[in-house]
């Protein structure tokens, strides 16, 4: 539910109420209609969620600059010592019989190649996760063996040879996450063992694969929240936040074939952008003016000339940066008034919608 409320109070009162409605009365057929639109909004929201969640987890184990105890940084193993911490929430339900083994990777530019020592008989499995969480391989007993085995993780639309030996495993999207995990009794004995197959775990980039690699160094961003749990984080984005790190983290992790119909709904929507290169949705001025353009047929700054004050004086003018932002406001409050009158929409708290007609009258 707070999900669904989101959605609805900030997609579709800020985007669908504010450009559907309004541009609907004077362009009839030209955009979806409201609870089209509003339906939508909605399933964007929900479609971007997994990919934003993966994201903030991917952050929170990767945000260090060396490998410690559950944490790594991109492309490197993390090799999990003991069983996870009641407390530990590193995945959705951690298991408590084996010691994880794992990493998340970049494949955007180029594979990464995971090999995965002798098991001997020690039950493991490593599924691969895209990053929409979908797994698109599997190494285990049952579907690949115990001997030892060396994967190419590509990403999307790679091409290219690979070196003899090595399986190519194709990733939808360039964020991909190694979820190993490998069987373990909890004896001091037995932690040893499998500490020693851990170590034996390697990933490389694919131009390094034979030759001595040392990692580069990560950069760490100091302002990112490592401890709220990632749920929280994703829900506490406002709007603008969440969409814009969507349409950033879908250049390099596109919809798939099977996505084709909602992003096609999507790109409906009149936007700013459109969708995987950047969103807005806001009352900023450049959304306002967007509405402005749409439900006017002006173009902005003819319709600025006639309708929207402006901060003429010598003071104002001299006041620099001030004048500007104060112009913006003015600017923003002339759209805001213009498209109530129009649309008979109340966008201010302190402001009751239009009669009918005075709507009329405009």
């Amino acid at each position: 539910m707070k999900i669904m409320k989101a959605a609805l109070v900030c997609l579709a009162v800020v985007l669908s109420v504010l450009l559907v409605a309004c541009i609907s009365k004077t362009n009839e057929g030209k955009t979806p209609g409201l609870e089209e639109a509003v339906s939508t909004a909605v399933d964007a929201y929900l479609y971007g969620y997994p990919l934003i969640t993966f994201d903030v987890a991917r952050m929170q184990q990767t945000n260090v600059a060396a490998p410690d105890a559950e944490h790594a940084p991109m492309g490197q193993m993390i090799r999990m010592r003991t069983y996870p911490a009641v407390d530990n929430h590193c995945c959705a339900a951690p298991n408590a019989d084996t010691l994880y083994t794992e990493a998340w990777l970049d494949v955007s530019k180029e594979p990464t190649v995971l090999s995965i020592p002798d098991m001997g008989n020690r039950y493991y499995i490593i599924p691969m996760l895209d990053g929409y969480s979908e797994v698109f391989s599997v190494a285990s007993p049952a579907t690949t063996g115990y001997k030892a085995q060396t994967y190419a993780i590509t990403g999307p639309g790679w091409t290219g040879t690979l070196p003899p030996g090595v399986t190519q495993v194709k990733s939808a999207t360039g964020m991909v996450w190694v979820l190993g995990r490998i069987y373990c009794t909890g004896t001091p004995e037995d932690y040893k063992a499998v500490h020693a197959l851990q170590d034996k775990f390697t990933l490389v980039p694919i131009g390094s694969y034979g030759k001595p690699y040392t990692p580069p160094a990560a950069t760490v961003d100091p302002n990112f929240d490592m401890k709220t749990a990632v749920r929280k984080q994703v829900d506490a984005l406002d709007v603008d936040a969440y969409f814009a790190r969507l349409a950033k983290l879908m250049k390099t992790n596109p919809p798939t074939a099977a996505d084709a119909p909602l992003v096609a709904r999507m790109a409906k929507i009149p936007l700013i952008h459109q969708p995987g290169t950047m969103w807005e949705y806001s009352m900023a001025v450049d959304i306002l003016g967007r509405v402005i353009e749409e439900a006017s047929g002006k173009r902005l700054a003819v319709f600025n000339h006639i309708h929207i004050p402006r901060l003429e004086s010598a003071n104002e003018r001299a006041r620099g940066v001030e004048y500007i932002h104060e112009s913006r406001d003015s600017r923003k409050a002339g759209y805001i008034g213009w498209i109530e009158n129009r649309c008979g929409l109340a966008l201010r708290a302190d402001r009751q919608a239009p009669t009918k007609q005075q709507t009329q009258a405009k």
